[in-house]
Parts: C-alpha cells; structure tokens; sequence
C-alpha cells in the first residue's frame, strides 16, 4: 500500500527534533517511571476458568477481515501537500495497528471454534486473588422482578386495569 521510498520522506518531514543541548548537557525528555507502580503485590494470585459470554462468542466468530484502504483526494494534495503527507503517515501507522487486530482476531476465532468443537462452550482463564470468592461475583442477568406501575392493578384472572 505505501511506497517505502515515500514513507521515508515524509517520516523525515514530520520527525520530532532532536533534543536541544544547553551547556554542553543534552536534555532528554521527562521520564514517566513514577507513574509506574513498583511495589509488588502482597496479595497471591490464583488462576480460574470463566465461560465467555455467548454475546462475545458470537462477535469473534461472526468476524470477517475487512479490506483497510483510505483514499486521499488530488485535491486535497495539490492545496494542503502538508496535510496530506499527515494523513498519509497517519494512515500508513493505522494500517499496521488493523493489521495486528486482525491476526489477534482471526487466531481468537480459531481457538474459540476448537473450544467449541471440544467442549461445546468457550472459556477463558482469569488471574484473580487468592480470597476471591465467585459467588459473590455472580450477578443475574434479569432481577426477576417487574419495575412498579402506579395506577395499575392486576386481577386475578391475569389481567391489568387501570385504578384512576
């Protein structure tokens, strides 16, 4: 898709400087490591199989790779050549971003349909604490119970009337 001859023009055009020297001393750009947590867990972890949702079993095996192609006007290249050489980076670095989701999502596939094909249901292995306890983590999908209607009655025989 991007000609190799290109990219390297335009990266060479769009390059953040190089750090700037003062005194003889480079200055390199502020470091991130504080936010980065050091401190070891205390807490032991263990591993659990959980069942996939059927909602997402059918998003992964429902998946089919599309073609990524984003055409850049003539136009737009002959009034805006700076712009356009951003977007065709910008395009050449998401293409590489689509093609990494798409092979994690083609081998999500494979392996869901070998699980399904071996045990009829699709799991996945979580890390959890040590004193993790499931049921506690069980939420229902329905309540089970009906949200109140004021002004309305309901008869014996199963159906509604209307109080006012």
């Amino acid at each position: 898709m991007a000609n190799p001859a290109i990219m390297k023009e335009l990266k060479a055009m769009f390059d953040p400087p190089p750090p700037v020297q003062k005194n003889r001393a480079v200055v390199e750009e502020p470091s991130f490591e504080y936010l980065v947590e050091t401190t070891p867990s205390t807490k032991k972890k263990k591993k659990i199989l959980r069942e996939v949702p059927a909602s997402e079993v059918r998003q992964v095996m429902n998946y089919k790779r599309k073609p990524y192609k984003v055409d850049i006007p003539d136009e737009m290249i002959r009034c805006c050549p700076e712009l356009a050489a951003a977007i065709y980076i910008r395009v050449a670095e998401t293409a590489t971003l689509r093609e990494s989701y798409d092979r994690w999502m083609l081998e999500q596939k494979e392996d869901f349909a070998r699980q399904l094909k071996a045990k009829g249901i699709v799991t996945r292995e979580d890390e959890v604490d040590e004193d993790y306890d499931e049921e506690k983590d069980y939420t229902p999908l329905h309540q089970g119970r009906r949200r109140y209607r004021p002004g309305v009655m309901k008869k014996h025989q199963g159906g509604t009337r209307k109080l006012n």
